[in-house]
């Protein structure tokens, strides 16, 4: 399960915003962010803001956001100036209508809750006319369920058992941002360094970062990279292997250029076995809902037939219902609803969380075998990679090597192979920059002339490969921007 730990946003850890620069100031200030604002209408999108609480960075947690969003600038702003513009938007952008008039709102950090919701409240009733808006704190239905499911989960750990509502939002934003990063960790993460995950992350997402915009830019930098890594990787090994007396005597005591190109090619190789365990994560959502579970959810918002029949209409998409489908209709109606209607229907919607939930996890266990595999063949691939050359030279760097691989072959029983498989490709990355550098300060300078003489041989083939990937690149920037303004003109 684990649905947030699963979007594939191709999103990384990133450097601290840029900083500002004041007149007649020598030394740069350094602009934190210490509060953190998550807005759930449906769309969906945060903002982190400085302790003047001005928006420092914005991120669009879906494509809904993404579209309403585009083109517009929301950093540098007051908050209250922000919630302005988004309630504009929203209505503007019909986004908010007569059939979703609820507002969720999750706030973290320096900033007050109340302070939050006043100013969001009063930026609806500015905007909305004489549509009311239901503004609350009280989490969607898929926050509820996410939340009750982890704790049902790491029953052991108390960090996870006392996780508030906004501390789980927060964790659950920090992980879109940061893959890598597991439940367990997380909820022993301060507040701050949350919030600095989620705003150094937002910095350098694209506003334009689509879906597709993403998988077509994974496509295009795994084929770049695997070419040029084959290209350039085997030019490493040649002042070790030219002359077999390099070896005999111990010129070298190991083949660094052997293990460079396996830990190379083994963070490359991650990149597939990351595609295939993404591929697996997205059955979860696509997963079509049993008739069964459609009737006890009908049952327990008391619908009559008419009723339950515009109900299934609403929630089949593409010819079924999905879990995705099913959330975001039930997000909607509890939105929708008022405290007091939220308080006098808790009954019904810990009954609706146990019902979607019971079909969700059985879903889960039902594709942790296909994780399973993914991480073998993932294993054996990788294992597939070590030269014969290095099984006699290089025995104590093969028992490291092995030992990870067993521990991604094995992580999938914590179900997150995601988080382990991206954190070992991390390993394998860092190995391969550290031999690197070993093999840059012991190299001759004739050995080390050799490399750079090899590599300037094929660098007319590489700028063609760069060439390529630029295209693809731009390629996918223009469609995205061209997909984002067609989609927001025609809410217009």
């Amino acid at each position: 399960m684990k649905k947030f730990l699963f979007k594939t946003l191709a999103l990384s850890s990133a450097l601290a915003l840029a900083l500002p620069v004041f007149a007649g100031c020598t030394k740069e200030k350094e602009v934190n962010a210490v509060s953190h604002v998550a807005i759930d209408i449906n769309p969906s999108l945060s903002l982190s803001l400085d302790e003047d609480n001005k928006v420092l960075t914005v991120h669009a947690s879906n494509e809904d956001a993404q579209i309403m969003l585009y083109g517009e600038e929301l950093v540098g702003l007051e908050l209250d100036v922000a919630l302005e513009k988004i309630a504009q938007l929203s209505v503007d952008l019909d986004y908010v209508n007569e059939d979703n008039y609820g507002v969720n709102v999750s706030v973290s950090g320096k900033i007050g809750e109340n302070e939050v919701l006043s100013e969001l409240e009063a930026a609806f009733d500015k905007e909305s006319g004489s549509l009311s808006i239901n503004v609350s704190a009280d989490g969607t239905f898929t926050d509820l369920r996410m939340l009750d499911w982890i704790k049902e989960k790491y029953q052991e750990n108390a960090a996870v058992q006392a996780l508030t509502l906004e501390e789980y939002k927060l964790i659950a934003e920090a992980q879109l941002i940061d893959a890598t990063l597991s439940i367990e960790e997380a909820v022993n993460k301060s507040v701050d360094e949350l919030i600095k995950i989620v705003n150094d992350g937002a910095s350098k997402i694209k506003p334009y970062a689509t879906s597709a915009y993403n998988g077509a830019v994974a496509i295009a930098q795994r084929t770049y990279q695997e070419l040029k890594g084959q290209l350039l990787d085997t030019t490493w090994v040649i002042p070790y292997t030219l002359d077999y007396a390099n070896i005999l005597n111990r010129k070298y005591k190991v083949n660094n250029g052997l293990l460079y190109n396996m830990y190379s090619a083994s963070a490359r190789a991650l990149d597939l076995s990351i595609s295939a365990v993404e591929a697996v994560a997205k059955v979860l959502e696509e997963t079509q809902v049993p008739a069964g579970t459609i009737d006890a959810i009908a049952t327990a918002l008391s619908l009559t037939e008419e009723q339950k029949a515009a109900f299934v209409s609403e929630i089949t998409v593409d010819g079924k219902i999905t879990l995705a489908s099913l959330e975001a209709f039930l997000n909607k109606w509890f939105k929708n609803l008022t405290e007091d209607e939220r308080a006098a229907l808790k009954a019904t919607v810990d009954t609706l969380i146990e019902d979607v939930k019971a079909f969700a996890i059985t879903v889960d266990e039902a594709i942790a075998d296909e994780y399973k595999a993914a991480a073998v063949k993932m294993a054996e691939d990788l294992n597939a990679l070590v030269p014969e050359e290095l099984k006699t030279l290089a025995s104590a760097y093969l028992v490291n090597f092995d030992n990870m691989v067993k521990q991604i072959a094995t992580a999938v029983e914590g179900k997150e192979p995601l988080v382990a498989l991206k954190a070992v490709q991390e390993v394998f990355k860092n190995e391969a920059v550290r031999l690197e550098g070993v093999m840059r300060k012991e190299l001759t300078e004739s050995d080390l002339k050799m490399v750079e003489d090899a590599m300037a041989k094929v660098s007319g083939t590489l700028e063609t490969y760069e060439a390529n990937f630029n295209e693809a690149m731009a390629k996918a920037e223009a469609d995205a921007k061209a997909w984002l303004e067609s989609q927001k003109n025609a809410r217009k």
